[in-house]
């Protein structure tokens, strides 16, 4: 079993997270307070030292690696349907994981070499008065 190193956690829903490992990029989980447990329904396929992360909305996050890497990742529509029937999480839990992983994987929606570390993520207007 493989224990992250720094854990990071932002809360998408109620009772689902989005956390991120350092050394294994998004993890995306549902929290069951009765078993006080955490059940990863959702993970990246690729290892990913991440720098940099930020929560675009219910389904996507933004990522930053350590070799000069943006990119993002979305999780699929079906699974996000799957999740908001089962408030429990009784399905999550029994599962079987894909790749030695979750049983559900994120979508890459794309990847950009920047050639440089980054360090910070967030949105910003291009033009002044602009939305973001």
């Amino acid at each position: 079993m493989y224990c992250c190193s720094l854990i990071s956690g932002s809360p998408i829903r109620s009772s689902s997270n989005c956390v991120l490992c350092i050394l294994q990029s998004f993890h995306y989980c549902k929290y069951r307070r009765d078993e006080n447990q955490l059940y990863i329904f959702a993970d990246d396929c690729v290892p990913r030292w991440l720098t940099a992360s930020y929560h675009i909305d219910f389904d996507t996050m933004a990522g930053a690696d350590k070799f000069g890497n943006i990119y993002f990742v979305r999780l699929p529509q079906d699974v996000s349907d799957e999740i908001e029937e089962d408030p429990t999480g009784g399905r999550i839990k029994w599962e079987q994981g894909k790749l030695n992983g979750a049983p559900n994987k994120v979508e890459e929606i794309v990847q950009f070499h920047v050639g440089d570390l980054i360090s910070s993520l967030q949105k910003a207007s291009l033009i002044p008065g602009g939305g973001e």
